[in-house]
This record gives structure tokens, sequence and C-alpha cells, in this order.
């Protein structure tokens, strides 16, 4: 085997550089959160800093609407911490909707990523503690 051919077939099993993702921010899949539009409650399938994914009849809103959200994340069994804020539809279909959060003020963003950090140190039933 010359060179080339092995430097070919180590390279298969060489750890391949990870596709450049057009996100902004990482999700978050498995906290538990629902959103409050319109005075109706939709699962929140996934979730940044940057906005969320939820399940929802897209047939009720149009790309480029601007909808005032309540984010509601469950901390415990009975507590929730609630965050009032604004988003825009910016795609939709299957029976989904991606929102984009308006610009986060920095008590918002501050309480995102105490939730984060919440989630990552106790899991989703365990961080009453630190906001309870």
């Amino acid at each position: 085997m010359n060179g080339n051919a092995l430097e070919q077939f180590l390279s298969f099993f060489r750890p391949k550089p990870a596709a450049k993702s057009r996100r902004r921010h990482s999700r978050r899949y498995r906290d538990k959160c629902v959103v409050l539009i319109n005075d109706k409650l939709h699962p929140v399938l996934d979730w940044s800093i940057g906005g969320i994914q939820i399940a929802a009849d897209e047939r009720l809103f149009k790309e480029g609407d601007k909808l005032d959200i309540r984010l509601k994340f469950g901390i415990s069994h009975d507590h929730f911490i609630d965050i009032d804020h604004k988003a825009t539809v910016i795609r939709k279909g299957n029976g989904r909707l991606g929102l984009k959060f308006f610009p986060l003020t920095s008590d918002i963003r501050n309480s995102l990523h105490r939730i984060i950090n919440d989630y990552t140190k106790h899991g989703p039933h365990g961080a009453q503690g630190a906001h309870g």
C-alpha cells in the first residue's frame, strides 16, 4: 500500500470536522417548558437564547407575526419560572412554529442563563432551591 492509499484508508477512521452550523446558539431539548400565546399553552420542542420551536397549529399564524409570549419553565413539580417577552414567527410547517426572540433585556438573558445552569446542575426537578 503506497503512502497516499494508506492516508486515504486512515482518513476514514479519523473524526470528520463538524459541519458549520447556521445556528448562533445551541438548542436545549430536555427542559420542561411551555409557552403561552394568546391564552393558549403550546409545548416547547426546543429553545435557545435566540428563540424557540413549538408545537402549534401553524394555520393560525403567519411568518412575520409579532407575538407576546410567556415562557413557563418547570423548575420543580410545583414551581415555574415565567418569562414574558416578544417573538417573531420566522418559520412554520408540519405542526411547528419557529419563533425568534426580540432582543433580550439583560434581566431576561440572565434569567435564561440561570435556568440553563440550574438544569445543567440539578436536572429538571431539582433546581427549586436556586429560585424558590
